[in-house]
């Protein structure tokens, strides 16, 4: 569903810019030069003419180019930052196991399990006799 609303939206914004191309073509053919005049040195430099809409291209292009360049200084900074937080993840995990260790040599051994008794060690405890002298009144 997310892909089939991406292609439409895409499909929109190409026809718009075709559109807004088609309605302003006078306005993007017109042609232009540029004019560099240096008259401190004495040098003057004037470009031939070219249409306005490659102008508006050449802009596109390094705009693309530098999100480009941006794009990859990020990538290139969250791959050192992985780095960094992987190192301290080991380095933690190394502490983590080497005080897990210091607590095992701490704990005393578990007590041995108490033997069970013979019947000559066992007594009997006899519940004492009940008499109807002592029987709840209420």
């Amino acid at each position: 569903m997310l892909a089939l609303l991406k292609k439409i939206v895409f499909a929109i914004v190409v026809l718009v810019l075709v559109l807004v191309g088609y309605q302003n073509a006078d306005t993007l053919s017109v042609e232009t030069t540029f004019k560099f005049d240096f008259s401190m040195v004495g040098y003057s430099w004037e470009s031939p003419k070219f249409p306005v809409v490659l102008l508006y291209g050449l802009f596109f292009v390094l705009g693309l180019i530098t999100a480009g360049f941006h794009g990859i200084y990020e990538r290139l900074a969250r791959k050192a930052e992985i780095r960094r937080r992987d190192k301290r993840i080991r380095g933690l995990e190394a502490e983590a196991e080497k005080m897990r260790s210091r607590l095992a040599e701490l704990q005393p051994p578990p007590a041995p399990a108490p033997e069970p008794a013979t019947d000559s060690e066992m007594r009997r405890i006899e519940a004492p006799a009940v008499s109807e002298d002592d029987a709840p009144t209420l």
